[in-house]
C-alpha cells in the first residue's frame, strides 16, 4: 500500500510540475504577444518500457496481497503514461 501512496504522490508533483511550467510558458507567450499556445514549446514524456498485463504476471506473485498491487500499479502504470501520450 505504501508503494501505491508513492506512485500517487509522485504523480500529483509531476502534475504540478507539468501545470506549472504551462503557465510560466503561457505568461511569457502573452507577455511577448504571440499568437501561440505553450504545447508549440513544451514536450513531456514518460520514459520507460510498455509492457502488456498478462495472465502470468498475474499468477506469478508470492502472495495474494501482492498479487493485487501488482496489477493496480501496472494499471496506474499504463493508465499514467497513456494520459502523458494525448
Amino acid at each position: 500500500m505504501l508503494c501505491l501512496l508513492l506512485i500517487k504522490r509522485n504523480s500529483h508533483f509531476q502534475g504540478q510540475t507539468m501545470k506549472m511550467m504551462y503557465e510560466i510558458i503561457a505568461r511569457e507567450l502573452k507577455s511577448m504577444q504571440l499568437d501561440s499556445h505553450p504545447q508549440d514549446y513544451l514536450n513531456f514524456y514518460c520514459l520507460g518500457n510498455r509492457e502488456q498485463l498478462t495472465t502470468e504476471v498475474s499468477s506469478s506473485s508470492s502472495s495474494p496481497s501482492d498479487n493485487g498491487e501488482t496489477v493496480i500499479i501496472q494499471s496506474i502504470f499504463s493508465e499514467f503514461g497513456a494520459l502523458l501520450m494525448e
